[in-house]
């Protein structure tokens, strides 16, 4: 069997750099091909063409530097596939296809790097207007042994990375598409398969590089990294779409809070999301603009996007679908994986900010298990699918990673992540959020001699969004600990904080429904309540008595505290007459 590994994604793009066009347009160029460094004699045929492409080249079997490359059979070969066109709404094109890369040395850690270039200029390129760009690639590693028994893709990677020149300008295609180094070991007929997905944002508005036309040049390039004799197959697996978007020229504005900021900096400041890259480059490096209100505008541009550019979205989607459903049906005919009913769960990570983090996810059922990882790619959303077979229960749990927290999971059927089942043919859509721990949404207020009450009244005061804070989960816990004075245990006395946590009246003591007066989320009832949390202080190991564990209603104790004496750990205390050193604040939303 051979591991399949399927990634279809399209990172969110961004303009880098300045806004001046040039007038000339620029020549025509030549498809170019590189293998670590070395050009590629290709052919140019028609014969190598499908529907939608105009510029087609074989690549030569042979021996590339430390790499073999080969087609993937007689009629699927190692070829490059361009589509340039230049009419109204049409789409130009890229796609790396039928090739196979086989190390030549069977030992250590190899990597290879292909390079593709080519300038879209067919009839003076695509009219201008607002030029997007999209990509995605599918394959499998397939590592050697006999009827699958040996098999072993621990290390092997496949990254794809865009570059645009636009007249003098260059562009960064966002931050790439990588499959991330594979952590788990494939097992014979298990087939491991992922698909992540963001609609592309306009990269280049305003498009024209002369003439009234955008003719970019774009170089693609691939990175392919394996372990041991293993070799990666593209049967029909990677392409890139790119193209002007007639239809998006609506004014995006920009929140009112940071406009403001924008005016007090520049009185003709654009109220539009789709300027901003043009403000920052041009006014932006003369006017003295403090970070944060850099970052905020950075961030906005990246997570809004200015537009997006639905025909390239479906162009990728459909070519990247049309491609997995190939592969698995090459795979299926070499016996490399068995035929499956289609089943599929669709596991989504949403997060509060863009990251390039990679988060680990294991997928696990009777008798067997897998990790897969979803690497962010500067985004605030990625999504893949695994094929999984119908009618049996799966447990999908997600690794804990140090600075974020997993604020819910759940899935469309109404299932809990830890027990899903899949019809014959069907999809379940699981989500996983997760919030990043940032020092601007969390303070430590030192006020000694503040009731709860009065404590949560300071917290709200701080500005909108902010309360007292909730903490749900140990690494929330430990990112407040770094906060807090280091080495609680040696602080002489009893320093305590106030946090939201709550005990209503009439409640079982001392620990029946703990809940967090922020949504009266009962977190504790006399133990963890499912979805709950809390770090409760135990008293102190040693010769020396330490406190009682807690709570102990030690005199009507109603409300939670972090305690000096716990190491930050909770205590109960009685919100309505004993005060404290201060209050923990926690800012809910933006």
């Amino acid at each position: 069997m051979k591991y399949l590994r399927w990634a279809g994604l399209m990172p969110s793009l961004l303009l880098v750099g300045a806004m001046g066009e040039l007038t000339a347009p620029l020549p025509s160029h030549a498809l170019t091909v590189r293998i670590d460094g070395a050009t590629v004699q290709i052919s140019t045929t028609a014969a190598a063409c499908t529907s939608g492409y105009n510029l087609c080249a074989f690549i030569p079997p042979g021996r590339y530097g430390n790499w073999t490359v080969g087609d993937v059979s007689a009629t699927n070969r190692a070829r490059i596939m361009i589509g340039d066109n230049s009419t109204a709404g049409s789409l130009d094109l890229l796609k790396l296809t039928g090739i196979t890369f086989t190390p030549v040395l069977t030992a250590g850690t190899k990597t290879t790097t292909v390079v593709v270039t080519h300038t879209y200029n067919a009839g003076g390129g695509n009219p201008a207007g607002n030029y997007s760009w999209g990509y995605g690639m599918s394959g499998y590693f397939d590592p050697p042994g006999p009827n699958g028994l040996d098999e072993n893709v621990v290390g092997n990677r496949l990254k794809q990375i865009g570059n645009g020149n636009f007249a003098g300008v260059s562009v960064t295609l966002g931050s790439g598409i990588d499959t991330g180094a594979l952590a788990t070991p494939s097992t014979k007929n298990l087939s491991g398969s992922i698909s992540r997905t963001s609609a592309a944002t306009v990269v280049r508005p305003n498009c024209n590089t002369g003439s009234g036309r955008c003719a970019p040049t774009i170089t693609q390039t691939f990175t392919i990294t394996v372990v041991g004799a293993d070799k990666l197959v593209m049967t029909d697996s990677v392409i890139a779409a790119g193209g002007t978007c007639q239809d998006v020229q609506q004014v995006i504005p920009i929140p009112p809070g940071l406009y403001k900021q924008m005016l007090q900096l520049d009185p003709q400041a654009p109220n539009d999301v789709n300027k901003l890259s043009e403000w920052l480059a041009t006014k932006g490096q003369s006017l003295k603009i403090k970070q944060g209100l850099k970052a905020q505008l950075h961030r906005l541009r990246k997570t809004t996007g200015p537009g997006t550019c639905p025909e390239v979205l479906a162009r990728v989607d459909e070519v990247v679908d049309e491609d997995l459903q190939a592969e698995l049906v090459a795979a299926q005919a070499a016996g490399a994986v068995p035929a499956t009913s289609g089943s599929t769960i669709t596991i989504t990570k949403n997060t509060n900010q863009a990251t390039n983090e990679t988060f680990t996810f294991n997928i696990s059922r009777e008798g067997s298990s897998s990790t897969e990882t979803i690497s962010m790619d500067d985004q605030t959303s990625q999504s893949f699918a695994v094929a999984v077979e119908p009618g049996i229960t799966y447990n999908i749990t997600e690794h804990s990673l140090a600075g974020w927290s997993l604020t819910n999971s759940s899935c469309d059927d109404e299932s809990p992540t830890t027990a899903v089942v899949v019809e014959v043919g069907g999809n379940v859509n699981c989500t996983f959020n997760n919030k990043k721990f940032s020092s601007d949404d969390y303070r430590v207020i030192s006020s000694p001699g503040l009731t709860w009450d009065q404590a949560r009244t300071a917290a709200q005061a701080l500005g909108p969004g902010w309360d007292l804070a909730t903490i749900t989960s140990q690494e929330e816990q430990d990112f407040i600990q770094t906060l807090l004075p280091a080495n609680p245990r040696g602080i002489p006395g009893t320093r305590d904080y106030w946090i939201a946590g709550e005990q209503p009246s009439g409640s079982q003591e001392p620990g029946g429904t703990w809940r967090w007066a922020t949504d009266s989320f009962v977190f504790y009832n006399s133990g963890v309540t499912a979805g709950g949390y809390a770090n409760w202080g135990t008293r102190s190991p040693g010769p020396t008595t330490g406190p009682d564990n807690e709570p102990n209603n030690l005199g009507n104790e109603n409300h939670v505290t972090l305690d000096s004496r716990y190491g930050w750990g909770w205590n109960d205390l009685n919100g309505d007459n004993r005060t404290t050193e201060g209050y923990v604040a926690k800012r809910f939303s933006p």
